[in-house]
């Protein structure tokens, strides 16, 4: 019996749970070579299985497939992303072949999944100790407690929020942890339902944070995938395509194999990157997406923000919305000074120092 009605159903559409596929997205890499080659899931818009080491589930657990409410009674294939009726589930829903999951840019020993704290393989038993998930308390204070046993509100604690993770042993067998971080692979996680994924329409492809390109974003929450961005893996991605784009080329990948000679792919960012700039394969400083020293790591809605006018940062997003009235100057690294640091933020200039600049359009 579901526990929640067509209602609530339809709302969790509108609110959903699969990666937004506009969005981008600790560690090691391993060695780089001439690559650029980029595994694809198969032909059923489905997968084989996944890259997360995922335990074998054939089915959904909450009416949703997808952007379709699934009829009363039916349950979403994790292998097609059908709707499917128990009594045709042998018939009509191929069981996934698991595939070892890639962590750190290694492929795992069987059996084995991967910790998104720090990128290691685990033996999922151990992973209390081995990979302890993040801590959220509820409202009372207290932490959650076990996972429900089923139906739409299964991944969240009692207060409607999901629970938290750091690997797929976290999840019930239906979910996956799905990084906090839309930009990242690699990081504190939730438990994402393997079923009700949003909606993607089918005209970009979109890299998995397993290295492998998927044709729709359902495609890849359903083999319990997180995705980086709606691009191709192991493919340059054009500067400028759209909002939201590299500025400069970028490859995706999960292993150094998808990265041209000389480059090594980072299991935090999934991206092919220059081994001699190690910070760019570092955990972003709080509140940024990704690493950067300068404004060419960043997307063309972001700057690379960080303190003084050049060196380590990250990519923060910046906007022309208001900045707010508070008078404490600032000088942009521009030259020019700002209301507040706020107002610099908003047209992606670093501040210099605190107080106007010196002899300059002050801008006020």
């Amino acid at each position: 019996m579901k526990l929640c009605s067509n209602a609530l159903l339809l709302l969790s559409l509108l609110c959903a749970c699969g990666r937004d596929p506009l969005k981008g997205n600790p560690a090691t890499a391993g060695g780089g070579s001439s690559g650029g080659t980029s595994a694809t899931s198969d032909a059923s818009g489905g997968s084989s299985g996944s890259g997360s080491g995922l335990a074998v589930a054939r089915v959904g657990d909450d009416g949703i497939c997808g952007a379709t409410i699934c009829p009363q009674g039916q349950q979403c294939c994790l292998s097609t992303g059908n709707c499917v009726a128990p009594s045709r589930v042998a018939s009509d829903c191929p069981e996934p072949t698991p595939r070892p999951a890639i962590c750190g840019g290694v492929t795992c020993p069987t059996g084995q999944i991967c910790c998104l704290l720090d990128g290691n393989c685990i033996d999922p038993s151990t992973a209390g100790t081995s990979c302890p998930k993040p801590s959220v308390p509820s409202n009372d204070g207290s932490l959650p407690s076990a996972l429900p046993d089923s139906g739409f509100l299964a991944g969240a604690s009692s207060t409607g929020a999901s629970l938290p993770c750091a690997s797929n042993a976290d999840c019930r067998p239906t979910q996956f942890c799905s990084t906090e971080s839309q930009a990242l692979c690699q990081g504190p996680g939730t438990c994402v339902s393997r079923s009700n994924c949003g909606y993607s329409s089918g005209t970009a492809q979109y890299c998995g944070c397993d290295g492998v390109t998927y044709p729709d974003v359902q495609s890849a929450c359903r083999a319990g995938v997180s995705t980086l961005s709606h691009f191709p893996c192991g493919t340059p991605v054009d500067p400028d395509a759209m909002p939201g784009s590299p500025r400069t080329p970028v490859i995706y990948c999960a292993t150094s194999d998808q990265c041209p000679q000389g480059q090594q792919c980072c299991s935090i960012t999934g991206r092919c990157y220059d081994a001699s700039i190690p910070y760019l394969c570092t955990s972003p400083p709080p509140g940024t997406t990704i690493s950067c020293v300068d404004d060419s790591q960043c997307t063309n809605i972001e700057f690379c923000s960080g303190s003084g006018c050049s060196g380590p940062g990250g990519c923060l997003a910046f906007s022309t919305a208001d900045c707010g009235g508070e008078l404490k100057p600032v000088c942009g690294c521009d030259g020019k000074s700002y209301t507040n640091a706020s107002c610099a933020v908003a047209v992606g200039v670093r501040t210099a120092h605190d107080g106007v600049c010196a002899g300059a359009d002050s801008g006020l």
